[in-house]
């Protein structure tokens, strides 16, 4: 599959029709800090499905706070790498479904030069199934 970054930052993947799913493997580091948290957003739930690992899998990284069904991931004690998997199931044509992934770390910067915070996003057009 490819991609192409557009104005607004996003990267623009492949057309899917309905029915594709996409596997994602994200890996985010934070380097000599530690993440906190993770967020995925997708742009309307009603144009696709996010199909998450089985929860006994996330309980064991992430705290009780978290909240799947809403995409809010707080990260457990010490981690400076996430390695985290996903599908993203088409169910309905769209022009502009979008997933959008935030990650949060520990890191604090003087002089407010830099971000702890680091967000990449991914638009998909999603076609009918041909006959």
């Amino acid at each position: 599959m490819k991609a192409y970054l557009t104005d607004d930052g996003s990267y623009r993947l492949d057309t899917i029709e309905v029915g594709d799913t996409i596997s994602i493997f994200l890996v985010a580091t934070g380097y000599e800090n530690n993440l906190q948290s993770f967020y995925v957003k997708q742009s309307a739930d009603s144009v696709s499905r996010i199909i998450l690992p089985p929860v006994s899998s996330m309980d064991s990284i992430f705290t009780p706070e978290s909240d799947y069904k809403t995409g809010k991931f707080i990260l457990e004690g010490k981690m400076p790498t996430l390695y985290f998997s996903l599908k993203y199931l088409a169910i309905k044509p769209s022009k502009e479904a979008k997933l959008t992934f935030t990650i949060k770390s520990d890191a604090v910067f003087e002089n407010n030069i830099g971000s702890n915070t680091s967000i990449i996003s991914f638009k998909t057009p999603i076609v009918a199934k041909k006959p």
